[in-house]
């Protein structure tokens, strides 16, 4: 199976800590499925991602394909870089010549930013491949639940 994963904040141990965007995918590599993983060199917890001299950069970490896009680099949550940068990533995302990469049987977009469901859905709808939106944290319904203050708090 063809798997595209798509997290604009995925990121592999080679150059910060590990999310489990990567351990999901080295799993499903080991199992013999075909594994690519979108995301982008930016993210305000981390300055540990590859340097790119052009706008993207394809490479194999531990049997996992990883399309990396140059995207602006934000300091802080709630900065209009980091904004810019996720409209950034969606757009090279479907602007990517994909020649080079296997057509997908699934494609799975996690939620986090919310602005690349659309661009997974009408990969998915292109490629015809099936479409998985993972939902990683619900705010702030989590919060609430997990500390048991009240939704007015």
């Amino acid at each position: 199976m063809v798997i595209w994963y798509i997290s604009k904040y995925a990121s592999s141990v080679k150059y910060s800590a590990s999310t489990r965007h990567f351990y999901l995918g080295e799993e499903w590599a080991k199992t013999g499925n075909d594994v690519t993983i979108f995301s982008s060199n930016s993210s305000h917890l981390s300055n540990s991602f590859p340097e790119l001299n052009k706008s993207y950069l394809i490479e194999n970490i531990n049997g996992v394909k990883v399309v990396w896009f140059k995207i602006i680099k934000s300091k802080f949550s709630s900065s209009i870089s980091r904004i810019l940068g996720w409209f950034l990533f969606d757009l090279k995302l479907l602007l990517l010549s994909k020649k080079k990469l296997t057509k997908p049987d699934v494609i799975i977009v996690s939620s986090l930013s919310l602005t690349t469901v659309l661009p997974g859905w009408i990969l998915s709808k292109w490629y015809r491949s099936k479409f998985v939106f993972e939902v990683r944290d619900i705010w702030p319904m989590s919060a609430i639940i997990l500390s048991g203050k009240s939704k007015y708090h």
